[in-house]
């Protein structure tokens, strides 16, 4: 599955979703890949760019 391929399926899920059915946590090595989901109300914590963040993103999952 490619990068465009999981960018559409998250659209997806948010789309048909509200946020209390699809909780998402995501964690980008590429900031272009995922940066523009931010700020989705789907989002358990803001996309993770980072090592730690993405333990941390891990951690409250």
């Amino acid at each position: 599955m490619g990068n465009h391929d999981l960018r559409a399926a998250i659209l997806y899920l948010v789309r048909q979703y509200p946020p209390p059915v699809v909780r998402l946590a995501l964690w980008d090595i590429k900031p272009v890949t995922f940066g523009k989901f931010d700020g989705l109300p789907h989002l358990v914590a803001p996309v993770a760019r980072d090592a730690e963040s993405t333990a941390n993103l891990l951690i409250l999952w």
